[in-house]
């Protein structure tokens, strides 16, 4: 009986012939043996056959699906993008649809609409139904692997090339020309930083696409993206807030390129005018990042406030302390100050106004400042203050760990080795198993942390020396000395300890040792 050939080998056929009828003739197309990922490869040569030194790469897919809406949907492994970026060269994706015939397409390295999770191993990637094969695409394709190309490289420099585009739902409500007009005269403000251009050639651009339901900047092309939201309705006093926001995205782009003095310059200047800052918590990264590299942590605090107390936005505010704690590496103990100052404001503000967060996070958030400092009579005291507001925090390994390794830092051994235990029975880390090891050997249970430590060796990965130290001397007690229980009595190991002397017996020595199998200077001596 003949075998019949399979409609899915037809139309991956059918999408190979119909992607290289589209390229120039000048182009190259050459296909990749074996295929790990990739398709084919295409280079680059002008209108009189010369090469320009750029190429692609191209990964084909194909569809018979006859629903457009779930046609332009394909599900993509996430390690199939970070291929992809490990070429030098950017990688174009398409679609072909044996329904239309129409080739989709569009880059790897684009994240509009695209978003992958730590721990998610596949994604759904989305395709614009206006985004297909035209005469000019080939034109578009070379500007975007000359903005990556560009921006790889990383000698991109000012001045920031936009451009202004309306979509013709917004021309019918909005005055466009007027709004481009007066962007144009306020960026003039800042002749170093941009300028502002119809259709720039081999230059990085940034477009700015206005349409009724949103405003999106668009970076390089498709190589990042992010929305301002939809436009404010007309007002004339309220043309100064569009204006504001605007100047406050051409800032998330200079950041975006590493200009971070001047990104900070603008943020400074327009915050107070823009309206994007309350409810757009994605912007308050750029813009602390910027402002903490160039003015430190006061004019974070401005914004903090402006946010908080003026906007009365404390999500907002809340983003701009978790910035903080992502880009302010330098200075731990002046930042970690600062940030407890910002978390006690908004724990305020939101117990005094009953709004924005429960006051058991922040709680919770205030006791990891004051752990960091070392002060940990005062993390103790609003750890639990967390689980008053909130008792389900006692049914979390990690805030278990947390008040155990406080109480073990307060000497409170044995109340921190039951909190460890159970921290243990709803998450099995090696982190927390080695620390409960260690609080039992505080409160003398030499062999049970012995014990412990064995499991924790087992299941180690790369077991730390420091504990594996602490087991070695562990051994030695409870094989050597047959010490496995003690109650440790520290001041009568003190008071016992004799003076170096040559001659001193040796039971003189292990005198102290069997009040306190921990205490160091018998050791020594």
């Amino acid at each position: 009986m003949p075998k019949e050939r399979p409609r899915s080998h037809q139309i991956e056929d059918k999408s190979k012939i119909a992607f290289k009828d589209c390229l120039p003739s000048q182009w190259v197309y050459r296909d990749k043996v074996p295929d790990y990922g990739i398709d084919a490869e295409v280079e680059i040569f002008d209108k009189n056959n010369r090469s320009t030194g750029k190429s692609f790469n191209i990964q084909l897919k194909s569809t018979d699906k006859n629903d457009l809406g779930k046609a332009l949907k394909i599900s993509l492994n996430k390690k199939d993008f970070e291929y992809w970026a490990s070429f030098p060269i950017p990688t174009l994706i398409v679609l072909y649809l044996s329904k239309n015939k129409r080739l989709y397409y569009r880059w790897a390295h684009s994240k509009l609409d695209r978003k992958i999770k730590h721990n998610q191993k596949t994604t759904t990637l989305a395709f614009d139904p206006n985004k297909y094969w035209r005469n000019d695409t080939a034109r578009e394709i070379e500007k975007e692997i000359d903005n990556y190309l560009l921006l790889q490289s990383g000698t991109f420099s000012l001045p920031l090339y936009i451009q202004l585009k309306y979509s013709p739902d917004v021309k019918e409500i909005y005055p466009t020309s007027e709004l481009s007009f007066l962007f144009e005269k306020e960026s003039q403000k800042y002749p170093e930083l941009f300028k502002i251009v119809a259709d720039p050639e081999k230059q990085i651009s940034t477009r700015i696409v206005f349409s009724e339901s949103k405003t999106t900047i668009y970076i390089g092309g498709e190589i990042s993206s992010f929305s301002l939201g939809p436009l404010r309705k007309y007002k004339e006093n309220e043309m100064k807030k569009t204006l504001a926001n605007l100047m406050i995205g051409a800032g998330v782009v200079l950041n975006h390129f590493g200009h971070f003095h001047d990104s900070s310059k603008l943020f400074k200047t327009y915050y107070k005018q823009a309206s994007i800052l309350k409810k757009r918590a994605n912007l308050i990264p750029f813009i602390t990042s910027s402002l903490l590299k160039t003015d430190g942590f006061n004019e974070c605090r401005n914004i903090f406030e402006f946010l908080l107390e003026i906007q009365k936005d404390p999500v907002s505010a809340f983003f701009v302390i978790v910035s903080i704690h992502i880009h302010a590496k330098e200075n731990k103990y002046k930042a970690n100050e600062f940030l407890l100052s910002l978390y006690k404001s908004l724990l305020e503000y939101c117990e005094k106004n009953k709004e924005g967060f429960a006051p058991s996070g922040l709680h919770y958030n205030i006791a990891g400042c004051y752990f960091s400092a070392s002060d940990h009579r005062k993390a103790f005291k609003h750890y639990c203050l967390a689980k008053r507001h909130d008792p389900g925090y006692l049914k979390r390994a990690y805030f278990l760990s947390e008040t155990a390794g406080v109480l073990f830092e307060l000497g409170k051994y044995r109340f921190s080795s039951r909190l460890y235990k159970k921290a243990l029975e709803r998450e099995n880390k090696e982190w927390t198993r080695a620390r409960y090891a260690d609080s039992l050997m505080y409160t003398g249970d030499y062999k049970e942390a012995l014990e412990q430590f064995n499991i924790w060796y087992e299941q180690a990965e790369k077991p730390e020396h420091f504990w594996i130290l602490k087991a070695q001397g562990l051994e030695y007690i409870v094989d050597i000395l047959k010490i496995t229980k003690q109650v440790r009595n520290t001041r009568v190991a003190i008071d016992c300890t004799p003076k170096y002397e040559e001659n001193a017996a040796k039971e003189d020595y292990l005198k102290p040792i069997m009040m306190d199998a921990l205490w160091g200077s018998a050791w020594f001596n």
